[in-house]
């Protein structure tokens, strides 16, 4: 896959280090180009309230152009390798177990497929099959997503940009909008922290990701299931909301 090795025995290095068959929506009227303007957030772990855990990393190679980002939480795993000047993805993995103990693996080679697409793989068990997956203009992985929202261009317009959602296990792109938001106020262990949010609505389901000035992710809010991920203690300075 162009010339740089799989994600899958990366994934497993960064684990280990830190712990098409459907039609995709078309490609939006008017589309905006998602730009970026800085780096993505650095990671963290954060907790529901539930009690789940949920492990968020961004590895930067210096020697190489692009950067790997892992998402971990139960049974499940993700990757996704994207340029490290643009923030595309180049290529990503997800493993999700099912409820009967079975798993499922998808691997996405952006721009591999037929035309230019992405080339999609899909293994359960035994069970193996490869095929094109079209991603219009413009698209994000779904595992890039928390840590690269960071890096947005604020200064876009419109603030709501319509973008396609990469779904491997649905085998489509899927439509979906980003809401920027401006700086608001998030109490955090009794201190007032300033941070901006992101929306992120797909299929009714809707997240909300909240940045500290610097681009580091303190809190996730899922409305829809009416769950919150906050960010444990770190490093970092700030304090978890």
């Amino acid at each position: 896959m162009r010339g740089i090795p799989s994600i899958v025995p990366l994934l497993g290095a960064v684990l280990v280090a830190c712990c098409g068959t459907e039609e995709p929506a078309p490609a939006p009227t008017g589309a905006v180009a998602i730009r970026f303007s800085g780096p993505p957030a650095e990671g963290g772990t954060f907790v529901s309230g539930e009690g789940d855990t949920l492990r968020l990393s961004s590895v930067a190679i210096p020697s190489e152009p692009w950067i790997l980002m892992v998402r971990s939480q139960a049974g499940d795993s993700a990757a996704v390798r994207v340029d490290a000047r643009t923030l595309a993805p180049l290529e990503s993995y997800r493993r999700h177990r099912t409820d009967d103990g079975d798993t499922l693996v998808a691997t996405i080679d952006y721009g591999a497929g037929f035309e230019g697409q992405a080339r999609l793989i899909l293994a359960r068990g035994a069970s193996r099959s490869a095929d094109n997956l079209r991603t219009p203009e413009p698209y994000l992985d779904a595992t890039q997503i928390p840590l690269t929202l960071a890096a947005l261009d604020y200064s876009m317009t419109p603030d709501t940009v319509s973008f396609n959602y990469v779904s491997p296990f649905e085998q489509r792109a899927v439509a979906a909008r980003l809401m920027l938001g401006s700086f608001e106020t998030l109490r955090a262990s009794g201190a007032a922290v300033p941070a901006r949010q992101v929306r992120v609505e797909v299929k009714g389901l809707a997240e909300v990701y909240w940045y500290d000035p610097v681009g580091r992710l303190l809190r996730i809010e899922e409305p829809t299931r009416g769950r919150v991920w906050t960010r444990l203690p770190d490093d970092g300075g700030a304090p978890a909301p």
